[in-house]
């Protein structure tokens, strides 16, 4: 095969990674928009400016791209507990780093997830999805709370599931009063904060910043 051959290739699969990124970002707005249910695959042309055989070149209906949004947001929330540069028996680093991931993405995706909530009511797919998004963040936060009482790192005088299903129903909740205007992001990290502080008894949580943390690795 020539090298031609291989170059037209390539751009032509360049044009169908961007073409379909374009669809998902689209369908994303219109769901936002307009909810689930009266989202019709027109919708989604018309914001993405393409026809619809094009939207069938990649996606076989409005549930197939539902779903990949879906799984994008499932995958960002299982990314924003993954900080490979950070020594994981700082624990004080670990949980200023994933609170503050865990509750950007959550304002980020507030409305999306409303609107997974209520289609995961009737389709099992969808509840499937939206159950692993919410239990494997808690899980993780369960498994290295206890990794660390285990390695005596950390004293907890509460149950570490307890603690990780506390801190998930924390970030929902503020993420939602931020969004709502009822209180700016940054009070909410310093309550969210302090809270942690007070249940894992240590003090110290309650002024540290992911900055902060940032700044002090690089030095």
């Amino acid at each position: 095969m020539s090298g031609n051959t291989w170059s037209i290739r390539d751009e032509k699969d360049r044009e169908g990674t961007w073409r379909r990124r374009q669809l998902v970002d689209a369908a994303r707005t219109v769901f936002e928009r307009k909810g689930y249910g009266p989202a019709t695959v027109s919708d989604i042309t018309k914001e993405a400016g393409v026809s619809r055989p094009t939207f069938y070149v990649y996606f076989a209906s409005k549930e197939d791209v539902f779903s990949v949004i879906a799984e994008e947001v499932r995958d960002a929330f299982r990314d924003a507990q993954r900080f490979n540069d950070l020594d994981p028996d700082d624990v004080d680093a670990v949980l200023t780093v994933t609170v503050e991931s865990t509750f950007q993405l959550a304002i980020d995706h507030i409305a999306l997830i409303s609107i997974l909530d209520h289609q995961a009511l009737s389709d099992p797919e969808i509840r499937a999805l939206c159950t692993s998004i919410r239990t494997r963040g808690i899980q993780r936060t369960t498994r290295y709370l206890e990794g660390q009482v285990d390695k005596g790192v950390l004293e907890l005088s509460v149950e570490p599931h307890a603690l990780a299903m506390m801190g998930s129903s924390m970030n929902e909740r503020y993420a939602a009063l931020v969004v709502f205007g009822e209180i700016d992001r940054e009070t909410a990290i310093d309550h969210m904060m302090q809270v942690w502080a007070a249940v894992t008894d240590r003090p110290q949580l309650a002024t540290m910043r992911a900055d902060t943390v940032s700044q002090q690795r690089q030095n």
